[in-house]
């Protein structure tokens, strides 16, 4: 079954900062202070890397959800990833599996197609709910004709991110071409292999652009009509996220969540709980009364 871009963006929505290979070794409370910086910047999500395929950055699942519920009490979504330079297809989906049970997909970055079927035949075993595949890899156009990933990405039916390294194009495959024409001129190439039909969520790596660039990429990425994944928190500053905010945005922007609701939540059950007890006590005092007449 092919996912669409609906069953993305009702999961992810808006502006989300990568987080790399530099916040794997960071506690709860590094997090917790990083994902509070993220929201002043007026970012929507973070994607943290949390695995290299073969081991896990947290110790057990409820780890997983701390990092992911830390997110969410600043407001912002979590989509943890997968970065795979170790590993075996059947540890991947293991770990995607998880990521995908506490966030809503599962999110791998690939960079090889040799055992990519693999993964995704050992994924769907393990993940009978059909929570869809984010995938991503190495931007560059010139190597999609090598049937990596276009046509795998095809195949197996899974939603792309196409990393756009506008910086490190601009001397070779984008010489003298402006943001928007190097974007038009990728995606051509990437359609041109893959077919018109796939689906694409852009990866936006903005390190080394002036901040009039970095707008420009914002803007012309809104076409998309898709969140747009921002490369990455590292090399973030005030002025390149004013750069990214002052553009259009193209998809829909959920409220909020609200940082309480989970806690509210638990509130109306024990509400409903107690409201039950004390029917229950009501009875029983009626019984006991009509016992002793």
């Amino acid at each position: 079954m092919a996912w669409t871009l609906a069953d993305i963006t009702a999961r992810i929505q808006g502006r989300i900062l990568y987080f790399g290979d530099p916040s794997r070794t960071w506690s709860l409370a590094q997090f917790d202070t990083a994902f509070a910086q993220v929201k002043t910047w007026g970012f929507d999500g973070v994607a943290p890397k949390l695995s290299d395929g073969q081991g896990t950055d947290y110790a057990t699942d409820a780890d997983l959800r701390a990092i992911i519920a830390k997110a969410k009490v600043h407001g912002l979504s979590c989509w943890p990833w997968v970065g795979v330079t170790k590993g075996t297809p059947q540890r991947w989906a293991d770990i995607c599996s998880e990521m995908a049970h506490a966030s809503g997909l599962a999110f791998i970055d690939v960079e090889a197609p040799a055992d990519f079927h693999a993964f995704m035949a050992e994924y769907r075993v393990k993940t009978p709910e059909n929570l869809p595949v984010l995938c991503t890899c190495a931007g560059d156009p010139v190597t999609f004709s090598s049937g990596w990933p276009g046509p795998t990405a095809v195949q197996e039916g899974v939603v792309f991110s196409l990393q756009f390294y506008f910086s490190s194009w601009k001397a070779g495959y984008c010489s003298g071409l402006p943001p928007d024409q190097c974007i038009n001129k990728a995606d051509a190439e990437w359609i041109r292999v893959a077919g018109p039909s796939v689906i694409v969520v852009p990866s936006l790596n903005f390190a080394g652009l002036s901040a009039a660039e970095v707008t420009t990429l914002a803007t012309y990425a809104a076409r998309w009509k898709s969140p747009v994944l921002w490369w990455h928190y590292g090399v973030m500053t005030p002025a390149y996220a004013a750069a990214i905010m002052a553009a259009p945005v193209g998809f829909p922007v959920s409220s909020a969540p609200d940082p309480c609701a989970d806690v509210k939540a638990q509130l109306a059950q024990t509400q409903t709980q107690l409201a039950d007890a004390l029917d229950r006590l009501r009875q029983i005092g009626a019984l006991a009364q009509g016992t002793v007449k």
